[in-house]
């Protein structure tokens, strides 16, 4: 088998379902090998204690944790994560925000809103809401309306 085409098989590997298949392809191509080479009855108690303990694996995951057998593990964005990370922003920047007038603040942080808003990097909607939760929580904590301004300013012309 040429490499790239190994390559193309371990890259195809993203998920625990995928790498269940792979391995029972490669045990089952192993104990087939065997299988040609001896002609052993213990042979074939061996394969199917393999199999059957592989089926009661993959069964057992199925039932406990079924997320796992799919994509949707390791790719979620967790909220309280996406509140953590603009809390840090905001403490990164507000100290250095403070020292502007209210309206140059405002526009700061307006223009921080747009870049994380209409990042060409948002491709899914999970990875907008987890956008949207970073910029909302960014202005709360920054006390700005939705024009943009802090309370009491006055608004640009």
């Amino acid at each position: 088998m040429p490499r790239s085409d190994r390559s193309s098989i371990i890259r195809q590997v993203k998920v625990p379902l995928s790498y269940f298949t792979l391995a029972a392809l490669i045990v089952e191509a192993v104990l087939g090998g065997l299988a040609f080479k001896l002609a052993d009855k213990n042979l074939a108690y061996v394969a199917g204690a393999i199999l059957t303990l592989y089926v009661l694996v993959v069964a057992a995951i199925a039932v406990f944790k079924p997320g796992v057998l799919s994509s949707e593990t390791g790719t979620s964005m967790d909220n309280t994560f996406a509140l953590g990370l603009a809390e840090e922003f905001y403490t990164a920047l507000d100290g250095y925000y403070s020292n502007l007038s209210p309206d140059e603040r405002a526009e700061a942080y307006e223009f921080l809103r747009k870049t994380i808003a209409t990042s060409p990097h948002i491709q899914t909607p999970e990875q907008r809401k987890f956008c949207t939760i970073v910029v909302d929580t960014i202005v709360r904590k920054a006390s700005l309306t939705h024009e943009g301004r802090t309370p009491g300013s006055s608004p640009q012309d």
